[in-house]
Protein backbone atom coordinates (compact mmCIF):
# COMPACT_ATOMS: atom_id res chain seq x y z
CA UNK A 1 0.00 0.00 0.00
CA UNK A 2 1.41 3.36 -1.02
CA UNK A 3 0.66 6.28 1.28
CA UNK A 4 0.98 9.91 0.22
CA UNK A 5 0.65 12.85 2.59
CA UNK A 6 0.60 16.48 1.54
CA UNK A 7 0.86 19.72 3.51
CA UNK A 8 1.29 17.84 6.74
CA UNK A 9 3.47 19.75 9.16
CA UNK A 10 6.87 20.24 7.57
CA UNK A 11 6.03 17.76 4.79
CA UNK A 12 4.91 19.41 1.58
CA UNK A 13 4.56 16.00 -0.09
CA UNK A 14 5.84 12.58 0.92
CA UNK A 15 5.11 9.06 -0.31
CA UNK A 16 6.12 5.71 1.11
CA UNK A 17 5.16 2.08 0.85
CA UNK A 18 3.56 0.46 3.86
CA UNK A 19 4.59 -3.18 4.26
CA UNK A 20 4.78 -5.74 7.07
CA UNK A 21 7.74 -3.74 8.37
CA UNK A 22 8.27 -0.17 7.23
CA UNK A 23 11.21 1.97 8.34
CA UNK A 24 11.08 5.72 7.83
CA UNK A 25 14.45 7.44 8.13
CA UNK A 26 15.41 11.10 7.97
CA UNK A 27 17.00 14.03 9.68
CA UNK A 28 15.57 15.52 12.85
CA UNK A 29 12.51 17.66 12.16
CA UNK A 30 12.06 16.22 8.66
CA UNK A 31 8.45 15.00 9.16
CA UNK A 32 8.91 11.35 10.18
CA UNK A 33 6.62 11.70 13.17
CA UNK A 34 3.94 13.49 11.12
CA UNK A 35 3.98 10.68 8.55
CA UNK A 36 3.84 7.88 11.12
CA UNK A 37 1.19 9.51 13.33
CA UNK A 38 -0.99 10.20 10.30
CA UNK A 39 -0.60 6.59 9.13
CA UNK A 40 -1.34 5.10 12.54
CA UNK A 41 -4.29 7.47 12.88
CA UNK A 42 -5.70 6.34 9.55
CA UNK A 43 -5.40 2.65 10.40
CA UNK A 44 -7.05 3.28 13.76
CA UNK A 45 -9.76 5.32 12.03
CA UNK A 46 -10.46 2.45 9.62
CA UNK A 47 -10.63 -0.03 12.47
CA UNK A 48 -13.13 1.97 14.45
CA UNK A 49 -15.11 4.03 11.90
CA UNK A 50 -15.06 2.66 8.40
CA UNK A 51 -17.62 0.22 7.17
CA UNK A 52 -17.86 -1.83 4.05
CA UNK A 53 -21.13 -1.94 2.18
CA UNK A 54 -23.17 -5.09 2.34
CA UNK A 55 -26.42 -6.16 0.81
CA UNK A 56 -29.31 -5.93 3.30
CA UNK A 57 -30.52 -9.33 2.12
CA UNK A 58 -27.32 -10.83 3.56
CA UNK A 59 -28.71 -10.40 7.07
CA UNK A 60 -32.14 -11.59 5.95
CA UNK A 61 -30.56 -14.80 4.61
CA UNK A 62 -28.49 -15.30 7.76
CA UNK A 63 -31.51 -14.91 10.02
CA UNK A 64 -33.76 -17.07 7.80
CA UNK A 65 -31.32 -19.89 6.99
CA UNK A 66 -28.81 -19.67 9.82
CA UNK A 67 -25.93 -19.39 7.34
CA UNK A 68 -24.81 -17.19 4.47
CA UNK A 69 -21.72 -17.03 2.26
CA UNK A 70 -20.46 -13.73 0.89
CA UNK A 71 -17.93 -13.72 -1.97
CA UNK A 72 -14.77 -11.79 -1.02
CA UNK A 73 -14.98 -10.10 -4.42
CA UNK A 74 -18.11 -8.28 -3.23
CA UNK A 75 -15.89 -6.40 -0.78
CA UNK A 76 -12.72 -6.20 -2.83
CA UNK A 77 -13.92 -5.08 -6.26
CA UNK A 78 -14.42 -1.50 -5.11
CA UNK A 79 -11.90 -1.51 -2.28
CA UNK A 80 -9.72 1.26 -3.73
CA UNK A 81 -12.73 3.53 -4.22
CA UNK A 82 -13.95 2.82 -0.68
CA UNK A 83 -10.51 3.48 0.79
CA UNK A 84 -10.29 6.75 -1.17
CA UNK A 85 -13.58 7.88 0.34
CA UNK A 86 -12.39 6.99 3.84
CA UNK A 87 -9.04 8.75 3.25
CA UNK A 88 -10.89 11.95 2.22
CA UNK A 89 -12.98 11.84 5.39
CA UNK A 90 -9.85 11.18 7.44
CA UNK A 91 -7.98 14.08 5.80
CA UNK A 92 -10.63 16.43 7.16
CA UNK A 93 -9.98 15.03 10.66
CA UNK A 94 -6.17 15.22 10.68
CA UNK A 95 -6.21 18.18 13.05
CA UNK A 96 -7.75 15.88 15.68
CA UNK A 97 -4.98 13.30 15.30
CA UNK A 98 -2.45 15.99 16.08
CA UNK A 99 -4.66 17.75 18.67
CA UNK A 100 -4.31 20.98 16.77
CA UNK A 101 -6.29 23.82 15.30
CA UNK A 102 -8.34 22.87 12.24
CA UNK A 103 -6.89 25.78 10.24
CA UNK A 104 -3.36 24.41 10.61
CA UNK A 105 -4.38 21.25 8.70
CA UNK A 106 -6.89 22.78 6.29
CA UNK A 107 -4.74 21.96 3.23
CA UNK A 108 -3.42 18.62 4.51
CA UNK A 109 -4.34 15.42 2.74
CA UNK A 110 -3.83 11.71 3.25
CA UNK A 111 -4.14 9.31 0.29
CA UNK A 112 -3.38 5.69 -0.36
CA UNK A 113 -3.12 3.38 -3.32
CA UNK A 114 -3.45 -0.37 -3.31
CA UNK A 115 -1.49 -2.51 -5.71
CA UNK A 116 -4.20 -3.87 -8.01
CA UNK A 117 -3.13 -7.50 -7.81
CA UNK A 118 -1.96 -7.59 -4.21
CA UNK A 119 -4.52 -8.94 -1.80
CA UNK A 120 -4.83 -7.50 1.67
CA UNK A 121 -7.33 -10.14 2.64
CA UNK A 122 -6.43 -12.56 5.39
CA UNK A 123 -5.75 -16.10 4.23
CA UNK A 124 -7.75 -17.58 7.08
CA UNK A 125 -10.61 -16.07 9.05
CA UNK A 126 -12.14 -17.78 12.08
CA UNK A 127 -13.95 -15.37 14.37
CA UNK A 128 -16.39 -16.43 17.08
CA UNK A 129 -18.75 -13.74 18.33
CA UNK A 130 -20.83 -14.02 21.47
CA UNK A 131 -20.34 -14.17 25.20
CA UNK A 132 -17.80 -16.09 27.25
CA UNK A 133 -20.44 -18.79 27.77
CA UNK A 134 -21.95 -19.04 24.30
CA UNK A 135 -20.92 -18.34 20.72
CA UNK A 136 -23.73 -16.81 18.66
CA UNK A 137 -22.06 -16.13 15.32
CA UNK A 138 -19.05 -17.67 13.61
CA UNK A 139 -17.34 -16.00 10.65
CA UNK A 140 -15.01 -18.21 8.61
CA UNK A 141 -13.00 -18.48 5.45
CA UNK A 142 -9.85 -20.28 4.43
CA UNK A 143 -7.14 -19.77 1.84
CA UNK A 144 -8.83 -22.24 -0.55
CA UNK A 145 -12.19 -20.50 -0.38
CA UNK A 146 -13.24 -17.23 -2.03
CA UNK A 147 -16.15 -16.80 0.40
CA UNK A 148 -16.65 -15.41 3.85
CA UNK A 149 -19.18 -17.66 5.60
CA UNK A 150 -21.36 -16.50 8.48
CA UNK A 151 -23.04 -19.14 10.61
CA UNK A 152 -25.46 -18.73 13.48
CA UNK A 153 -24.27 -21.14 16.16
CA UNK A 154 -27.54 -21.04 18.04
CA UNK A 155 -31.01 -22.09 16.92
CA UNK A 156 -32.23 -19.44 14.49
CA UNK A 157 -35.54 -19.21 16.37
CA UNK A 158 -33.80 -18.77 19.73
CA UNK A 159 -34.41 -15.70 21.87
CA UNK A 160 -30.61 -15.51 22.29
CA UNK A 161 -30.17 -14.13 18.77
CA UNK A 162 -29.42 -10.40 18.87
CA UNK A 163 -31.47 -7.95 16.84
CA UNK A 164 -30.71 -7.03 13.25
CA UNK A 165 -28.63 -4.00 14.32
CA UNK A 166 -26.06 -6.31 15.92
CA UNK A 167 -25.46 -8.11 12.62
CA UNK A 168 -25.32 -4.84 10.68
CA UNK A 169 -22.65 -3.63 13.10
CA UNK A 170 -20.68 -6.89 12.82
CA UNK A 171 -20.68 -6.78 9.02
Amino acid sequence: MKITVENLGILRKASFELADITVICGDNNSGKTYATYATYGFLDYLRSNASLPFKPETIDQLLARGSVSIPWTYYTKNLQRQLNQEAKKYSRMLHRVFASDEKRFADASFRLEMEPRKSILPQVVDIKIGTTQKTILRVQSDKNNDYLTLNLITDKDSKEIPDRGFFEFML
